[in-house]
């Protein structure tokens, strides 16, 4: 198995709102952590669109932490 170093592209977000930097970090790491028994690392993939949902609530949440509580109540469905 070889390993990969990942290179940071700068995109001007804090870490924790990146959301592509988040989803190649997570998909370099799964590549180097499970091998060839998941190969198929395509969007076709539900593992891969799994991990697509998982990135977009992360940083969905980083965003909600770095915001006081009125703006976050305006962001709640007005269906709730």
């Amino acid at each position: 198995m070889t390993s990969s170093i990942a290179t940071p592209v700068p995109s001007g977000l804090p870490e924790e709102l990146d959301y592509s930097g988040m989803l190649r970090q997570s998909l370099m790491l799964i590549q180097d952590l499970a091998g060839q028994q998941w190969s198929n690392l395509n969007a076709s993939d539900p593992g891969y669109t799994i991990l697509e949902q998982l990135c977009y609530a992360l940083t969905e949440l980083g965003y909600r932490a770095g915001r006081s509580e009125e703006h976050t109540s305006e962001l709640q469905s007005p269906c709730n």
